[in-house]
């Protein structure tokens, strides 16, 4: 919903964006590699196989909205988009305390309007729609690597069998959600960072969980 709602619907060429499905680039590339048969111990050096499976995408584009906390932005529409003030990359990575990734600086979003820190509202008039595009933002990549290691022995003329060990992700590496699962908004109520011309505001973090699929 954050990006099939527009910010003002009087202006679809602000909507002009990538769509939520654009992965840009993806690869998966599938190899088997069997070992070279001996003469000597043929029950235990041959039928040897590996296996491997690599998957590579960039991410998925998503919005940061706010949602039905207030009518920031005048529109009337109630599912807007927040100024952007300043780097929303300035701070990300992997962070210790949260165990998430931080996308973004959330200080670098504020209501887009001229914020009364007194009325804790809006300055009437001053709405106007935000500043940050439809899909403004990419989700980070996934990578993962599966391994695999096969033995086949025929035991009989008919009969084969085969042990295998599958190792998945066997690089252990750390993938993920699209923070569009199942949305993704500033709350205007619990991040008081969200308008960061009010005194005393901190710099918040939006966190993406990790891929359970990963």
């Amino acid at each position: 919903p954050n990006a099939a709602q527009p910010d003002n619907s009087f202006n679809p060429h602000g909507e002009r964006a990538s769509s939520n499905f654009d992965v840009r680039q993806h690869l998966q590339w599938y190899w088997t590699y069997n070992l070279p048969k001996y003469n000597t111990a043929k029950w235990l050096t041959n039928g040897w196989a590996l296996d491997g499976m690599f998957n590579f995408a960039t991410g998925q584009p998503y919005t940061v909205s706010y949602l039905f906390e207030g009518d920031y932005n005048g529109s009337g529409e109630f599912f807007g988009r927040p100024d952007i003030i300043s780097n929303p990359q300035a701070k990300h990575g992997y962070n210790t305390q949260t165990h998430g990734y931080n996308l973004l600086n959330a200080a670098a979003f504020a209501a887009p309007c001229t914020w009364d820190n007194v009325a804790g509202a809006c300055v009437t008039g001053t709405q106007h729609p935000g500043s940050e595009g439809r899909n403004a933002f990419n989700a980070t990549n996934f990578t993962n690597f599966d391994f695999s290691l096969t033995k086949t022995s025929r035991l009989t003329e008919r009969v084969t069998m085969q042990l295998r060990g599958d190792l998945f992700n066997i690089f252990n590496h750390v993938n993920f959600s699209n923070p569009l699962q199942p949305s993704f908004s500033l709350d205007a109520f619990t991040n008081s960072h969200f308008v960061p011309n009010a005194p005393g505001s901190t710099t918040g973090r939006l966190v993406s969980g990790l891929d359970p699929t990963a």
